[in-house]
């Protein structure tokens, strides 16, 4: 009650139509006006009272739904927030696995090449130790078989024609044996 504000006597003044009012309801309900309108102040202060845990609970809940929908706000941006994020995340992976796939195919590309160009190097290599082995072999024999046997004939031949003839048949298969050989004529 130490709370409540009082008015003093002067501050409280009712018009003419007010007391005529205030005098009927007395005769009509049988009371002095004193007692009407202690009924009445204790009735306003009554609804005081009342209205002002009305306005405390309105309050309240409007705090309340205001910071819930705050609360909400909040978590909206925050999941956004993160939503965001893990998509930058998602596209930053994304594109790295590609990059990374870029690069291997690179990577793969240039092997195949390396082995392409290795294996063309390992056939020229072959190739020329071919022909130098064949050069080899053809200054370690100066004749074939057929060469050979037409030398033979050459000498054991008991006439000069066909000695001749043998000779010069020889001479023409060793040359060209020669130029097969080394490429030169």
């Amino acid at each position: 009650m130490a709370d409540r504000h009082r008015a003093s006597s002067r501050s409280v003044r009712l018009g003419y139509e007010d007391h005529e009012w205030l005098a009927q309801l007395s005769q009509d309900e049988a009371v002095s006006i004193q007692a009407l309108v202690k009924r009445a102040v204790r009735h306003f202060r009554h609804w005081q009272e009342k209205g002002e845990e009305a306005l405390k609970e309105a309050l309240e809940i409007f705090e309340a739904e205001r910071s819930g929908h705050e609360e909400e706000r909040r978590r909206l941006y925050f999941q956004r927030a993160y939503e965001l994020q893990s998509r930058r995340l998602h596209t930053m992976r994304r594109d790295e696995r590609n990059l990374r796939a870029k690069y291997e195919n690179q990577l793969r590309g240039e092997r195949s090449r390396r082995a392409k160009r290795e294996n063309q190097l390992r056939s020229e290599r072959d190739y020329y130790a071919r022909q130098a082995r064949a050069a080899e072999a053809a200054r370690n024999v100066l004749f074939s078989a057929t060469v050979a046997k037409l030398l033979t004939l050459a000498i054991r031949s008991e006439s000069d024609a066909e000695a001749m003839t043998a000779v010069e048949k020889a001479r023409v298969l060793h040359r060209k044996q020669q130029y097969s050989i080394s490429g030169t004529p």
